[in-house]
């Protein structure tokens, strides 16, 4: 097994496992997750999936395993999450990761696949941060609605 096979290896199984035990405390009832950020997670990891595949990147497991978590995780939300009015963060996180789209459209369909790769990365990441604003924000004024382990 290569060096790199065995830390994406690692990697799955972390992310897995914390995925996992994140579920178990929103059964639970430890943790409410934000609805918005999920979902957002969610769909950008759909639409950057096939970039990760057809541009030939070896970590597409993790990309595939973090976006089935992130949609097992915004499914639960539904149930047990918060967010169902959308604050000024959720409204700026769907607000970015909407303009992000055509922008990853418009990257994907100017360039070829292993070139438009980094690009679309980075553009799912600016959508990324401002989803993650969100919980942040929610564990800043509510820590009672996380589970201390998990994070």
């Amino acid at each position: 097994m290569s060096q790199h096979t065995f830390f994406l290896t690692l990697a799955c199984v972390i992310a897995a496992g914390s995925s996992l035990y994140y579920l178990r405390t929103i059964r639970a009832g430890l943790t409410k997750p934000s609805r918005s950020s999920y979902w957002i997670w969610f769909f950008l990891g759909l639409l950057i999936f096939p970039s990760y595949v057809l541009s030939g990147g070896e970590n597409w497991p993790l990309n595939a395993i973090n976006t089935i978590f992130c949609g097992a995780i915004a499914y639960h939300s539904i149930r047990y999450g918060e967010g169902g009015t959308l604050s000024k963060w959720d409204r700026l996180a769907v607000v970015i990761a909407l303009l992000t789209i055509p922008a990853w459209i418009a990257l994907a369909v100017t360039l070829p696949a292993k070139e438009a790769a980094l690009p679309v990365f980075v553009v799912q990441m600016i959508a990324d941060v401002f989803a993650s604003f969100v919980i942040y924000e929610k564990a800043w004024n509510r820590p009672e609605n996380e589970d201390k382990t998990a994070w």
